[in-house]
């Protein structure tokens, strides 16, 4: 074999090395996650007794854990579809804060106690995560009786852990 020859061979086996070398940078942890749809719809009753949206704000999905861990997963990302994540994280995030804007004119300063999570809607399984739709707080209010509010759309549930996946409240 010639020099030239052993130089593309070595060259070859590089690449192979590197690239299998090459791993994923693990994904950084969800963060605001509960142990159960109960604990994670609290805290959601919380912020809004406690009127902060701000908390409320931080316990949906964020542009970095959608990009990670969903994105990566949902139909819409491949690329026969031609939908940048951009336009799918731009529509998901506005819609999330405009349904959160109203609901939380609405009920801040409520004392609701929780009574129970229901899901009206289907969950989807994807191979990490799974998404529950249509959320139904049962809740009792100040007054004693018993109410089913829809204070935010969808739960994911990421192995044990639970997730505010977004505000949007639709019928």
């Amino acid at each position: 074999m010639g020099d030239m020859s052993r130089h593309a061979c070595f060259v070859v086996l590089a690449l192979l090395l590197v690239s299998g070398c090459a791993r994923e940078a693990p994904k950084a942890p969800l963060t605001h996650t509960f142990e159960s749809p109960m604990a994670a719809a609290q805290a959601v009753l919380d912020g809004f007794a406690r009127e902060d949206l701000s908390a409320l704000q931080t316990l949906a999905l964020t542009e970095q854990e959608f990009r990670e861990h969903v994105w990566p997963e949902l139909p819409v990302s491949r690329p026969e579809r031609n939908m940048p994540f951009e336009y799918v994280w731009g529509q998901t995030a506005q819609r999330s804060d405009h349904s959160l804007r109203q609901t939380y004119a609405r009920y801040r300063g409520e004392p609701f106690t929780l009574v129970g999570v229901e899901f009206e809607g289907e969950t989807t399984d994807y191979p990490t995560f799974s998404v529950s739709r249509r959320t139904v707080l049962v809740v009792t209010n100040a007054e004693g009786a018993e109410e089913r509010l829809r204070l935010f759309g969808s739960l994911l549930r990421q192995g044990d852990r639970y997730k505010v996946y977004s505000y949007v409240v639709s019928d």
